[in-house]
């Protein structure tokens, strides 16, 4: 019995890559596509989320800066999955500025809503721990070498 799977198994996955090639021509979707996809989702989901009226925004944690560690660390990893080679720097500062323009709209936009510096040091703490995650993850999965070809 374990024979017969064995061979139904090799050929139906030759009869998949055989199906595949020909539903698959011309544009292929990898994984770092659908982290970019998915990281363009987040910051504009964020943004939204962030710019709710005060309270019928939704949140995961009742403390608020868990929330906001959570959604930027999120976000950084998806980053750092997306573009594996960024410099942790460059991300960093461009999230970290991500999150003054929240906080910027916030302050400008009468929703009930208040920019806080403590929400900054959240955001940057949350997208340090992104960064050392991505990083990390990137480097298992061997994503981050030089030799690997640019997107």
């Amino acid at each position: 019995m374990l024979k017969a799977f064995v061979r139904f198994h090799t050929s139906a996955r030759i009869e998949f890559t055989a199906a595949q090639s020909k539903w698959c021509t011309g544009s292929t979707m990898d994984l770092r596509t659908l982290f970019r996809i998915g990281f363009i989702a987040l910051l504009a989901g964020i943004f939204v989320l962030a710019n709710m009226p005060g309270n019928e925004a939704p949140s995961v944690f009742t403390y608020d800066k868990f929330n906001h560690m959570l959604a930027f660390f999120v976000l950084t990893l998806a980053a750092m999955l997306a573009w594996p080679r960024t410099r942790p720097l460059v991300a960093f500062i461009t999230l970290t500025l991500y999150g003054c323009a929240i906080e910027l709209s916030q302050w400008l936009m009468p929703l009930g809503r208040q920019a806080d510096w403590r929400d900054l040091v959240a955001n940057s703490l949350a997208i340090g721990m992104g960064i050392l995650a991505g990083s990390v993850a990137n480097r298992l999965w061997g994503r981050n070498s030089a030799d690997q070809q640019a997107p």
